[in-house]
């Protein structure tokens, strides 16, 4: 019984590690944003993500808030050289929706993506559609109907192969997929989200924690 539980222990201790986060931005040093798009743009610095949306990013007092007029809308950011090693990762992230009791008030779903060696736009580019599909690219969408408040909850995209040094792009909408940026939304009339704690989470392969169970698996039958 006491290999059993220090087989597993170590078999936790080892995912878990694989699994260790860096955080890219907890908002503790506040929030900076410009409202359009910019070919120049420094790491870090949140901006539309396309010169016709209008939302705005803000700091929330610890946090990133994202409002918007309604329709097309949408926020990036890149973060430069994030990628600490060779390896498939997700990006995981805090998230609130907050919805007024308007009946105009529209998020019916919020979607993060994240893009491998994303790069940023001139004042007349906008974001190009993100899939899972794509390598490099790495997506999840929450669902809000019936239009309700929501969170925070922990959200963590699909995962996506990256190598050392390479930058990453994270985008916030309620349409990353459509290139449109203007589904699954109205009005947002005093509506908005709250983003938090954006993290890079290490994923394991699928070959590595077959590994790991065999090598557990193996220690509980020397024990028996």
């Amino acid at each position: 019984m006491k290999t059993l539980a220090l087989t597993t222990a170590a078999s936790l201790a080892l995912v878990g590690a694989a699994q260790a986060a860096t955080v890219l931005d907890d908002f503790s040093g506040g929030v900076t944003a410009i409202n359009h798009p910019d070919g120049n743009l420094n790491s870090g610095v949140y901006t539309d993500i396309t010169n016709v949306a209008y939302g705005t990013a803000e700091d929330g007092g610890g946090f990133l808030k994202i409002t918007d007029g309604g329709f097309t809308n949408g926020i990036y950011v890149i973060f430069e050289s994030a990628i600490p090693a060779d390896g498939i990762y997700a990006v995981e992230l805090e998230l609130t929706v907050v919805q007024t009791a308007n009946d105009n008030t529209n998020i019916d779903l919020y979607e993060i993506g994240a893009v491998v060696n994303g790069v940023h736009r001139d004042a007349a580019g906008k974001l190009a559609a993100l899939s899972a599909a794509n390598a490099g690219t790495g997506m999840v969408s929450v669902d809000t109907e019936p239009r309700v408040s929501l969170g925070p909850i922990t959200v963590t995209t699909s995962g996506f192969t990256a190598a050392a040094g390479d930058n990453l792009l994270v985008a916030f909408s309620t349409d990353l997929t459509s290139g449109d940026f203007n589904g699954n939304t109205g009005w947002w009339n005093g509506s908005h989200v709250e983003i938090d704690d954006i993290k890079l989470v290490a994923v394991p392969e699928p070959a590595s924690l077959a590994m790991l169970a065999l090598g557990g698996l193996a220690l509980v039958r020397r024990s028996a």
